[in-house]
């Protein structure tokens, strides 16, 4: 399968310098550099300067503020996913690449719905 002019999301939770991250970072570069895919970066927690590295080596950033997720009521947890859903939906990703547990689980939620073919 070919990933030529194709978009990826990779979906990590913050903009810090963490192991998920900077691995992260690793296979962003792998898949620009040798399948030349556009890369996108979603974060939802705090923003630092990991993020100005990412844009300076040329991948698009996104931030959806989130805190307690999973101790949120059910209907804020169903308006927070429907909000993320909307946000995404514009950008047509054709994959989504999530590695932590909060990712997993919101991506894993959400990925159909915003026109992934495969997470």
């Amino acid at each position: 399968m070919s990933f030529k002019t194709k978009k990826i999301l990779i979906c990590i939770p913050s903009y810090t310098h963490g192991g998920a991250e900077i691995h992260s970072l690793y296979t962003a570069r792998a898949l620009k550099e040798k399948e030349g895919v556009q890369v996108f970066f979603l974060a939802f927690g705090r923003i630092d300067t990991f993020q100005s590295k990412l844009i300076s080596e040329g991948f698009e950033t996104l931030h959806f503020p989130l805190s307690n997720f999973l101790n949120l009521p059910l209907y804020k947890k169903i308006t927070t996913v429907l909000q993320l859903i909307v946000k995404l939906r514009k950008f047509k990703f054709q994959s989504v690449f999530a590695g932590t547990e909060q990712c997993n689980l919101l991506m894993g939620l959400v990925w159909r719905f915003i026109g992934a073919k495969c997470f």
